[in-house]
């Protein structure tokens, strides 16, 4: 068992390709922002789904880390909704 470094890439260490790692890796490090954007605005659920304009449910998995029903492009247009 070998221990990972701060800076790799877990999912390259997972197994995905190149491609796949780097897009994973976006993908978390986007929802991992929105969440502390939220968290830091102190948002409810409601005014966060709201402001990004996606329903509460999705609003929910996205608080819930369900990175898999979230795509880059999308993540990226509710970044845009951030002032």
């Amino acid at each position: 068992m070998s221990i990972i470094e701060q800076n790799e890439n877990i999912y390259k260490v997972l197994g995905f390709s190149d491609w796949e790692a780097e897009e994973l890796q976006l993908r978390s490090s986007l929802m991992k922002f929105l969440m502390a954007y939220v968290r830091e605005k102190k948002l409810s659920l409601e005014a966060a789904s709201r402001l990004f304009n996606i329903e509460v449910i999705n609003m929910s998995h996205l608080l819930n880390g369900r990175m898999d029903l979230f795509s880059t492009k999308g993540l990226l247009k509710m970044l845009e909704k951030i002032e």
